[in-house]
This record gives structure tokens, C-alpha cells and sequence, in this order.
């Protein structure tokens, strides 16, 4: 489930399907802010949501 979550994640950020980052084992604290600061500084953001 976690992995699942993980990837959703990924997706929001707009982390691409064949990104290294997505091969990696799946965190144990998907909250964490040093993840979300990592992808951050990789460049990723998350997507805008237009309702």
C-alpha cells in the first residue's frame, strides 16, 4: 500500500515514469519533509489543480 502511495506521490510532484527516484525502495514516513524538500530540490513541484 505504501508503494501505491509512493508512486501517487511521485505523480503529483510530476516526477517522470523512468526517474531514478522511482526505483528506490518505498520510505517509511511518506511525510516526511526531507522528502518533500529533496524532490523540491531536484526541481520537481506539484502540479497545479484547476477546478
Amino acid at each position: 500500500m505504501r508503494y501505491v502511495l509512493f508512486q501517487k506521490m511521485l505523480d503529483v510532484y510530476q516526477v517522470p515514469k523512468d526517474h531514478a527516484m522511482r526505483t528506490k525502495s518505498t520510505p517509511t514516513r511518506l511525510d516526511d519533509p526531507d522528502l518533500i524538500g529533496k524532490l523540491k530540490e531536484m526541481g520537481f513541484a506539484k502540479a497545479k489543480t484547476y477546478h
